[in-house]
C-alpha cells in the first residue's frame, strides 16, 4: 500500500504522484486510532488497520506530502493538503488522552495511540512555521510533555488518579523526548519554557529534606 502511494498510479486526468496518496491520506484520517478507556481501537469496524499499522502508515505518506509540497514543482494552493485543523485536533487530543500503560519501569506495555500521535506531531511541526509557537506557548505542550507525560511524580494521589507520567514504556518515552526537541528546534521560546522546566526540576532534586 505504501509502495501504490509512493510510487503513484496512472488515473486519468489526476497527476500519477497525487491520487493514491491523497485518497489514503483522507481515509486513514477519518479513522484515525483512539483509545478508550483501557483498550486502543480504530473508529472503524473490528476489520481495521492494526492501530501501530495505521500510524505507521499515515506517518509516512504525511512525511512524503510535505516533501512533496516543498518540491519546486508545487506552487498552486489547490495542491497542498491543509494540515491545520488535523494539527489543532492532535495537540488537543494528546493533551487530553489519558494513558494505558502502567507499571514503574521502561518494559510497560507502550500505548500506540499515545506514540502514534506524537509521532504526526512531530513529522507535522516542520510543516508551518506557527506550528511550533501554537503547540508550545498557546496550547502549553512543552510544559504538559515535560511535566505530565515525562516526569510526573507518580505517587501523588493527583497523579496516580491521572496515571501520571503518561510515558512510563521505553517507546512512549523516546517518542515524547523527541517531540520536545522538534518542539524546541528553531524555536527560542520554546526552548526557555523548557530551560525554565528543567532548572526548576533540579533545584527542586537539590533542596535539603527538613523533618
Amino acid at each position: 500500500l505504501y509502495s501504490l502511494c509512493a510510487n503513484g498510479a496512472l488515473v486519468e486526468d489526476i497527476p500519477a504522484q497525487l491520487w493514491p496518496l491523497k485518497f489514503f491520506l483522507a481515509l486513514l484520517l477519518e479513522h484515525l486510532p483512539r483509545s478508550t478507556g483501557n483498550t486502543e481501537s480504530s473508529s472503524s469496524s473490528s476489520s481495521a488497520v492494526p492501530v501501530e499499522s495505521h500510524f505507521w502508515l499515515l506517518t509516512r505518506l504525511i512525511r512524503d506530502e510535505l516533501k512533496r509540497e516543498r518540491s519546486e514543482d508545487v506552487d498552486e494552493k489547490d495542491q497542498r493538503y491543509d494540515f491545520s485543523s488535523l494539527f489543532n485536533q492532535l495537540v488537543s487530543e494528546l493533551k487530553e488522552h489519558r494513558s494505558t500503560e502502567t507499571g514503574r519501569n521502561m518494559d510497560a506495555k507502550p500505548d500506540k495511540v499515545m506514540v502514534g500521535i506524537m509521532a504526526l506531531l512531530s513529522v507535522l511541526l516542520p510543516a508551518d512555521s506557527s506550528y511550533r509557537k501554537r503547540a508550545g506557548l498557546e496550547a502549553g505542550l512543552v510544559d504538559e510533555l515535560f511535566q505530565r507525560f515525562l516526569f510526573a511524580q507518580g505517587n501523588e494521589p493527583d497523579a496516580v488518579s491521572a496515571n501520571l507520567p503518561k510515558c512510563k514504556s521505553k517507546k512512549s518515552r523516546v517518542e515524547a523526548f523527541r517531540l520536545l526537541v522538534e518542539l524546541c528546534t528553531d524555536c527560542e521560546e520554546n526552548r526557555e519554557r523548557l530551560f525554565g522546566s528543567l532548572l526548576f526540576a533540579h533545584d527542586k532534586e537539590q533542596r535539603p529534606k527538613v523533618g
